[in-house]
């Protein structure tokens, strides 16, 4: 089989995360921190209980449990966690890099001994997985999903991470910020269009990215501007969460539009949660598939649209798109590592109808700092599983394949990002 263990990686989509929450990890916390989308005890315990709870002395947590069993809950959910095939190659790969047996305990006490000196650690952690790059979703910290993660200054971000970071920022925070202060809907476009231009030449994002299939759906429309500004109204009338975060569809699709004609004129990508994700995801509106029309129409055609997470579970659906519109990429975060523990059927099935030079690696990690080295561990170990396969099917030859490998772990995104 191909070994990339040496081939440098680019992280195309991935979150920051905090030394004072990711510096030390307990064998309680360990399950939580690295599962996606698996432990949400707020799904089933109000949030202001779990604080309270986290607060409490021993007797008020026994009331609370009496009340709302929180301790059963809190196991149960840890219980389901350990058992998921993802937790259990974490602690095998962390096993193999740390050179110690593959128990829980000794790896946790391992782990925290390198991470006293937290930059060191992470130097280590880069070095083993060869990552040049982070590109950060600047909008984690937003209210967009059930659990969102608390943010660090960006600053102090890139200080504390030794390799480049790369910021693309998400159009929801702008959308929020120009509502807070406008008035009326001609002052609110001109806000709207300063936010972008901050964006840009103060923060310098190499583009935007929408999570508008956790708002209002990805069949997006082409309102007219009269229609936004019914919304608007709308929006100052009631401006209630349930309006903010899932009305407004017209006003959403007029920016949507708005933003991606910028990024034409400036030659920026533009990026769009595709697939499954959160709880508040509206599943029956996640499939890349509902922006087909919206991609077709040739005011957006020469736009560079990523579609992030290759759709997931929709990938077959993404990967036809990137197939037949010339303006569609995607990345495969969450496929890894989130999604793999050794499987390669959702990278073969991207790669064997996609131009591989529209195919780029991603991670969505968040928190731990183990989840970036991981998502490169695993995707060079996947992709050099597929590209042999390829070989010995003879579709290409190992040239090829070391080229390929190249493109898909670094270069596409060299090259689409401007790094």
């Amino acid at each position: 089989m191909l070994d990339l263990s040496e081939y440098p990686v680019i992280d195309t989509h991935c979150h920051v995360f905090r030394e004072d929450i990711s510096k030390t990890l307990t064998a309680e916390n360990f399950a939580q921190d690295i599962n996606f989308g698996s432990f949400y005890p707020d799904f089933l315990i109000p949030t202001s209980i779990l604080e309270e709870y986290n607060k409490a002395s021993n007797k008020e947590k026994v009331e609370l449990d009496q009340k709302y069993r929180v301790a059963q809950t809190l196991q149960e959910l840890q219980y389901h966690a350990k058992h998921a095939l993802f937790y259990r190659q974490m602690l095998h790969e962390l096993a193999q890099f740390f050179n110690c047996a593959d128990d829980l305990d000794t790896i946790i006490n391992i782990r925290n001994q390198k991470a006293v000196d937290f930059r060191s650690y992470l130097i280590e952690l880069f070095t083993d997985a060869r990552l040049e790059a982070l590109i950060i979703d600047d909008g984690f910290s937003e209210i967009a999903v059930d659990k969102p993660l608390k943010t660090i200054e960006w600053s102090e971000f890139e200080q504390l991470v030794p390799i480049q970071v790369v910021r693309f920022s998400r159009i929801e925070n702008l959308i929020k910020n120009a509502l807070l202060v406008s008035s009326d809907f001609d002052e609110f476009l001109v806000n709207y269009d300063n936010e972008m231009n901050t964006a840009i030449t103060k923060y310098n994002s190499r583009g935007f990215k929408s999570i508008v299939a956790y708002r209002t759906g990805l069949n997006i429309r082409n309102p007219d501007e009269s229609d936004a500004r019914n919304d608007f109204i709308k929006y100052h009338q009631d401006k209630s969460p349930e309006v903010e975060r899932w009305g407004l569809k017209n006003l959403r699709d007029f920016l949507i539009w708005r933003t991606v004609e910028k990024c034409i004129k400036l030659d920026l990508p533009f990026q769009f949660h595709t697939g499954i994700g959160d709880v508040d995801t509206l599943v029956d509106q996640c499939n890349p598939v509902c922006l087909f029309k919206f991609l077709r129409d040739k005011k957006i055609r020469h736009a560079k649209i990523i579609l992030a997470h290759a759709g997931f579970p929709y990938v077959s659906e993404a990967t036809n798109l990137l197939n037949i519109l010339p303006n569609v990429y995607l990345e495969l975060s969450v496929m890894f590592p989130f999604t793999s523990a050794g499987s390669t059927t959702n990278l073969m099935r991207t790669l064997e109808f996609a131009p591989l030079t529209k195919v780029m690696i991603g991670s969505d990690a968040f928190n731990t700092p183990e989840l970036y080295w991981l998502g490169a561990k695993i995707a060079k170990k996947a992709l050099a599983r597929v590209l042999s396969q390829f070989i010995e099917f003879g579709a290409i030859n190992e040239d090829e394949a070391y080229k390929f490998a190249k493109l898909i772990l670094s270069e596409n995104t060299r090259r689409i990002y401007k790094l």
